[in-house]
């Protein structure tokens, strides 16, 4: 979310310089970025230039390979004195491990479409922006990947032998490794903590279901 809010500060810095120049759409030459790099350094103080002219457009390599754990550490430092407050809040908790909370909702199945408008429109009346306060992950996986000699990367292969003797891959012959070969999807929303105990009284009744 800390690079959302980059990105549209970004966005939004280029579209007053487009305005004033009496453009319809903001120029990404290297004069507009040093300007946006400017006006970002008055946002969060320190704030490392690479890391703005990354967001504002297309950088050379140098540049790119520049862009290490430094200096996004460094990036997240300026952030947590920005006196914006998306990037001060989310730049101080990952500097001092004051992160968002989460909830995982995955066997809630058909309700989370019910959850997320309940929680954001909850969200929203206590004054919180569900843009950068309120988020969700779906992350995927596969547990158990059979081999494949036409894929490029081909997984790591098992092979037993079978009750007629025959030497086969374990996918083929079992069940349960069947079952593993299915691709699974979690479901987790993340919020500040100070809206940990709305969430979960949203949450509660939809997990019983």
């Amino acid at each position: 979310m800390i690079f959302k809010r980059l990105k549209a500060l970004i966005n939004k810095i280029a579209g007053e310089q487009a305005a004033q120049a009496g453009k319809k759409a903001p120029d990404t030459s290297e004069t507009d970025k040093s300007w946006i790099v400017s006006k970002m350094d008055e946002i969060a103080p320190g704030i490392p230039p690479g890391v703005v002219r990354a967001f504002s457009g297309t950088i050379g390599l140098d540049e790119y390979l520049r862009l290490d754990d430094f200096a996004l550490n460094e990036f997240f430092k300026a952030c947590a004195g920005s006196r914006d407050k998306h990037l001060q809040e989310l730049g101080y908790g990952l500097i001092n491990r004051r992160l968002y909370k989460g909830i995982d909702l995955t066997e809630i199945g058909p309700g989370l479409g019910e959850f997320a408008v309940k929680a954001t429109d909850r969200l929203k009346a206590k004054g919180a922006d569900t843009d950068y306060e309120f988020g969700t992950d779906t992350p995927a996986d596969t547990p158990y990947k059979p081999y494949d000699p036409d894929q490029e990367k081909p997984a790591a292969q098992i092979y037993v032998e079978s009750g007629t003797g025959k030497i086969v891959e374990i996918g083929t012959i079992s069940e349960p490794v069947r079952t593993l070969q299915k691709k699974y999807h979690l479901v987790r929303y993340y919020f500040p903590e100070r809206y940990r105990d709305e969430i979960q009284a949203i949450a509660a009744p939809l997990m019983k279901k």
